[in-house]
């Protein structure tokens, strides 16, 4: 081999040897890039997974949050229910004998017709239920004139199941001790003390 051509094949080495150099720089380069971005993307995908376990947790969480907030507010709501059912029972059984008695309202009319007549000197209002209307109108008015030296209009309400309204006759108020009133007076007045007996072992 000449010299000349040894001399061509050494400059090819040397260009070779430099280009596998460069190359391998190159490889190593990417390589390591290569670590960095599959190392970033861990990173990214850890942070993503952590954050959407947590947002998993919160959301968990809130909603077992409402859930025990639901299940408290129908606990509470059946609780007031049932103790309003309980106390309207028991206070329309009690009151509805003595609000459906003639003699009874009777008296109690009139002698209410005598404050008012007594203070006020007013003709007088008074509404009665269906059955306390059949017995009573024709007696009320008959004797207001006699007892209150008054008069007495008598008027029909058919939604009442017992008691009275009295007032003034040419007034648009009246005092209501129906039935219903009266219920619902003594379930607010008494209501709270029954209902902490009845739950007294209640958590």
């Amino acid at each position: 081999m000449s010299q000349e051509v040894s001399k061509i094949i050494d400059q090819l080495q040397v260009r070779i040897d430099e280009a596998n150099k460069k190359a391998e720089s190159i490889i190593q380069e990417a390589e390591t890039r290569a670590k960095e971005i599959i190392n970033d993307a861990r990173n990214t995908a850890d942070k993503q997974l952590k954050a959407a376990e947590e947002e998993i947790q919160r959301r968990e969480q809130a909603h077992a949050e409402k859930l025990k907030q639901a299940v408290r507010d129908t606990l509470i709501e059946l609780k007031q229910k049932t103790i309003q059912s309980i106390l309207n029972k028991t206070f329309d059984a009690t009151l509805t004998e003595s609000l459906n008695d003639p003699d009874l309202i009777k008296n109690t009319i009139l002698k209410m017709g005598q404050e008012f007549a007594r203070k006020l000197s007013p003709d007088l209002r008074v509404i009665l239920g269906p059955e306390l209307f059949e017995k009573l109108a024709k007696t009320l008015k008959q004797e207001a004139h006699q007892v209150l030296k008054t008069g007495l209009e008598v008027e029909l309400d058919r939604s009442m199941k017992g008691g009275f309204k009295i007032g003034a006759a040419k007034e648009a108020y009246v005092y209501d001790f129906s039935t219903e009133a009266l219920v619902e007076l003594f379930s607010t007045a008494y209501g709270s003390q029954i209902e902490a007996q009845i739950f007294a072992g209640a958590k």
